[in-house]
This record gives structure tokens, sequence and C-alpha cells, in this order.
């Protein structure tokens, strides 16, 4: 019962983050890091972890590589590929994006997009 309170804070922090902007700082980010990452050793052990770890890593080599002897796996093809890239650059994008409004410089140009739309937009 304590290890769901301790995944129930860290998950109410993360929520804070995303909805109401809340910063956190470095160490507090990894102080939550550590915990999450003892839940799951807690929760699994290490030899979960090591099966889970060489299951995906051979999955996944086998997706990219579209290896024929795969049977619960689509074939990937190029538009998979090219998909997977786009969604990453675009999750990059998004990222950087955000940092960028949140300093001085990225506001104050947010500010100047906005002075310049029409008012139905507003």
């Amino acid at each position: 019962m304590t290890l769901c309170g301790v995944l129930k804070n860290i998950l109410l922090v993360v929520a804070s983050i995303f909805i109401w902007g809340t910063v956190i700082t470095w160490l507090q980010f990894v102080g939550y890091g550590i915990a999450t990452a003892g839940l799951i050793y807690y929760g699994v052990g290490y030899d979960g972890l090591q099966t889970f770890l060489n299951g995906s890593q051979q999955y996944a080599k086998k997706m990219w590589e579209g290896s024929p002897d795969m049977s619960t796996a689509p074939q990937p093809n190029k538009m998979r590929r090219i998909l997977m890239i786009v969604l990453l650059t675009i999750i990059v994008f998004l990222i950087v994006a955000g940092v960028a409004l949140r300093t001085s410089t990225g506001a104050a140009f947010l500010g100047d997009l906005t002075e310049k739309m029409p008012s139905i937009f507003r």
C-alpha cells in the first residue's frame, strides 16, 4: 500500500507540471526518477528487467530490419519508417518550441503575434 502512495505522488507531480506548468528543480527531477526506477525494480526485479530489455531489443531489431521470421510483429515498410521519423521530429519541435516560449524573447514574439491577429482569434 505504501508503494501506491509513492506512485500517486509521482503522478500528481507529473500532472501538475503538464496542467499548471509547475516548475521543479533538477534535484527534484532526479529524485522522482530514482523513485520511479526503484518502484519498477521492486515490482519486476533484476531478472524481469533483463528479460524485458533483451526481448524488446530483439523485437525492435527484427521490426526495423523487416525480418520475415517474425510471427507477431507487422512487417515494416518505408512508410512506417518515415512516419516514425516524422513523429519524432514533431515531438522534438514541440519540446523546443515550448522551451522557447517560456523564455522572454519567445513570450515577446508570441505577444507580437497575437497583436497582429484579427480580434476574432483573440
